[in-house]
């Protein structure tokens, strides 16, 4: 332990900050950024737990230009090329919209839309 007002019950645990939420011992690091030692107090930043799985309270970035990591939801909406057709001749009027949006059939069978392009951590991807 170390830091302010951290707890770690169990002899695995390595909790630094300053008070941590006390979780169970499934929790080998725990960043501590509560503000005080009360239970309503007491909150964490981040935690790692023994498979592996890491939980952040804010953004993650990457990088010296702290690029932001994709979260769950972007990589829900979208589909990498390596799935779909990229030539798809895309055909836009004149203020940008895109007019031939092609059907497509998503890995679970499910028609989608293509509704425009974007770049997520660097990998160019269709949004559907």
């Amino acid at each position: 332990m170390e830091g302010l007002g951290t707890k770690a019950p169990h002899n695995e645990q390595h909790v630094q900050g300053r008070y941590n939420k006390v979780l169970d011992d499934n929790y080998l690091h725990i960043v501590g950024n509560g503000t005080g030692d009360g239970d309503n107090e007491r909150s964490n930043a981040h935690t790692l737990d023994k498979d592996g799985n890491a939980w952040f309270a804010g953004t993650v970035k990457l990088g010296a230009n702290e690029t932001e990591v994709a979260t769950k939801e972007d990589i829900q909406n979208i589909k990498f090329e390596a799935n779909l057709q990229s030539d798809w001749n895309k055909t836009e009027d004149e203020n940008g919209g895109i007019i031939n949006k092609p059907e497509i059939y998503n890995g679970n069978g499910t028609k989608a839309i293509i509704e425009g392009e974007d770049t997520i951590a660097g990998i160019k991807a269709f949004k559907i």
